[in-house]
């Protein structure tokens, strides 16, 4: 089996492939997009987020991106006692504004976005799997014993999640807290 790169006059950014096994030769060619860039090792397609982006999750069963990204917006002051200087004599403080953004994994185009609350950072962003129980009322619940088998993520029980772990990182006097949200 071989595979090249054929760009001519007729087919550009096309290729050939064989597959010697069936003795077949084809030759294809990739969309005419103008934004995607063959000239890479992949080929690359940059998206205006418009956002710094910080973490990226693929969900595989939806085939959809997560990606917390940030933006500048105006300080707001955690103690009353502060005063934000006079506009237009200083500069105005600024701080990063999270938000987690859903795009579909085939056309990126953006789906939905979930705002976090201020002073409230993405620290993790993964996809991860979750055992389902279904539990009767009438049994009692088990408790697990050390005798249990290792999760095995092919298990039909296991769902996937998108779970993201956020801080609120105030300084070195207040006590750091967190959440872990988790999206289905």
């Amino acid at each position: 089996d071989c595979f090249t790169s054929f760009h001519n006059k007729g087919c550009r950014n096309g290729f050939i492939y064989y597959l010697g096994r069936g003795r077949i030769l084809k030759m294809a060619q990739l969309n005419e997009d103008p934004s995607m860039k063959y000239t890479t090792h992949w080929p690359t397609r940059k998206i205006a987020l418009l956002s710094t982006p910080h973490h990226v999750a693929y969900h595989k069963e939806t085939q959809t991106c997560v990606v917390s990204t940030s933006t500048y917006v105006r300080a707001q002051m955690i103690d009353e006692q502060d005063e934000l200087p006079e506009e237009g004599r200083y500069p105005q403080p600024t701080e990063r504004q999270y938000m987690l953004r859903l795009f579909s994994g085939t056309s990126w185009i953006e789906m939905d976005k979930f705002d976090l609350q201020p002073h409230e950072q993405v620290l993790s962003v993964k996809q991860v799997f979750l055992a389902r129980e279904d539990v009767d009322s009438d049994e009692e619940e088990e408790q697990g014993s050390d005798d249990d088998p290792p999760i095995d993520i092919r298990d039909k029980n296991m769902i996937p999640f998108i779970a993201v772990g956020t801080g609120f990182l105030e300084g070195e006097e207040t006590l750091c807290r967190g959440r872990i949200i988790i999206f289905d």
